[in-house]
């Protein structure tokens, strides 16, 4: 004979009526599924808005998925397609809840590419170091999976217009981890340069403003991936030359001084890897501008 729950065997379910203990725990095992579902669903796009959603839920209903109770409760597909789309444009490689801030500071001020490569834990320790020095120091130290990241990121552009530059762009890598840095650098930057100017404009100053980027969250997310990229460009071309441009020379890699002044302490491994970075990570960028040109029918458009 089953004995009738008492009214503690029952808890309130904040909805108007009792849950067993047994109703709980079946449900409680349903939750996984509906919150990895909802989570995928907003993507990382909208990443600190899906934690908090999370928090709440957890807080509120102690693991519970009420989709059994509540089966209508749905997002519109229309919805659910939008954001998996917004959720594409967000890179790759970055951490989970990156630190936008942190983000904004590393690709712009320090001019660190972090878009397509390096891989997602070195990212991560990327944006933990503290300022130029540390980040770059993360960045060789974690030298061959930097390489190997960038012969992957390299795999991937495939458009005529710059297959001469990723063969140059892969002999760089080659000449970096066969111990010859400063090959390496001059090389990787003399390829970036030259597709800059092909497909962004010739004149330094206007490539600067072109790729100029003051804070990610003013970044459309349609815009995030391509805009990211491109933004360590600024850095890229600081201007500096020797006898002339009053102050020290720059310490972090820069295109004037490589190509104009080529003293030994700018060659040094940190900006080769640095270059060689900007290099494959700039081109597979230019790749993706080339392809939204050829879909929006304009052969100059760029990112604002």
């Amino acid at each position: 004979m089953t004995e009738s729950p008492t009214e503690d065997d029952h808890e309130d379910s904040g909805f108007g009526f009792e849950l067993s203990e047994e109703d709980r725990q079946r449900l409680a095992e349903a939750l996984a599924p509906m919150t990895k579902e909802l989570s995928e669903a907003l993507g990382a796009a909208v990443a600190p808005f899906a934690a908090r959603i999370r928090e709440q839920w957890a807080e509120t209903f102690s693991g519970l998925d009420l989709r059994p109770l509540l089966p209508a409760f749905e997002f519109p597909p229309e919805l659910v397609e939008r954001l998996r789309r917004w959720a594409g444009y967000r890179p790759s490689n970055w951490p989970p809840g990156v630190d936008v801030d942190r983000m904004t500071t590393a690709i712009t001020v320090d001019g660190i590419p972090l878009v397509w490569a390096p891989r997602e834990d070195v990212v991560a320790d990327v944006l933990n170091a503290t300022d130029w020095t540390a980040r770059v120091a993360v960045l060789v130290e974690h030298q061959d999976a930097v390489i190997e990241d960038c012969q992957a990121v390299l795999d991937e552009v495939t458009s005529p217009t710059y297959e001469g530059k990723v063969l140059l762009a892969r002999q760089a890598l080659n000449a970096l981890k066969a111990g010859h840095p400063q090959p390496a650098q001059a090389l990787a930057v003399v390829v970036t340069e030259s597709a800059v100017a092909r497909a962004i404009h010739p004149t330094y100053d206007r490539v600067k403003n072109k790729v100029r980027l003051a804070d990610l969250e003013d970044v459309h997310i349609y815009e995030l991936r391509l805009r990211a990229a491109l933004a360590p460009l600024h850095r890229f071309y600081t201007e500096w030359t020797e006898g002339k441009t009053p102050g020290d020379m720059p310490k972090a890699l820069s295109r004037h001084v490589t190509v104009h002044s080529a003293a030994p302490e700018h060659f040094t491994e940190a900006n080769a890897v640095l270059a060689v970075l900007t290099a494959s990570t700039v081109l597979r960028a230019l790749q993706e501008l080339e392809e939204v040109r050829i879909a929006w029918k304009d052969p100059t458009w760029l990112p604002k």
